[in-house]
């Protein structure tokens, strides 16, 4: 089942607090980049956060798991999404840790 656009704007309006947010339709779903890194999937209308360690810490003890058939697995958010500060700020820090490993390479 493909994502509602209209949820994928919610999200990606949730996020606004992280920094740059854009969406990528892919397929049916939505990839969720900030500041251009890729950092969270909207696939059936749920929401995952791609695993980080810093991220790991603040999002704490949630679901993880393949947001899609043969995808690594990856935080699921129930409706902590709601929080606009909450959301922005995991994100923000999810795409600032994947940018540190992204310039080391």
């Amino acid at each position: 089942m493909a994502s509602d656009k209209k949820f994928a704007e919610y999200i990606g309006g949730q996020a606004a607090g992280a920094g740059e947010i854009s969406l990528k339709q892919m397929m049916g779903e939505y990839l969720v980049y900030c500041d251009g890194i890729y950092s969270a999937l909207i696939s059936d209308n749920l929401v995952f956060i791609k695993p980080t360690d810093a991220g790991k810490l603040f999002i704490g003890e949630v679901p993880e798991e393949p947001p899609y058939p043969g995808a690594k697995p990856c935080y699921r958010i129930e409706t902590r999404f709601e929080d606009a500060r909450w959301f922005s700020e995991a994100i923000r820090i999810t795409a600032g840790e994947l940018a540190s490993k992204k310039k080391k390479m």
